[in-house]
């Protein structure tokens, strides 16, 4: 799935991800909306994978972790 913050958040939340893939783009704003809301509980991740792009992003993947 590719967008929906807000969307993800709840999916999050519901324990529905197996993997989350992020594509990190280098770049300074000052501030902005936090990607999946103010609501979102923290939620432990084990990184699979960082693999850079020529272009300089990054792409992110991560398994979301059993609750401690």
């Amino acid at each position: 799935m590719f967008g929906s913050g807000d969307l993800c958040a709840k999916l999050l939340a519901a324990g529905l991800f197996d993997e989350l893939r992020l594509c990190l783009v280098p770049m300074v704003v000052g501030r902005g909306t936090p990607l999946f809301g103010r609501d979102l509980s923290r939620q432990a991740m084990k990184l699979l994978e960082a693999r850079p792009l020529v272009n300089g992003c990054v792409i992110l993947r991560y398994e979301p972790q059993p609750a401690k």
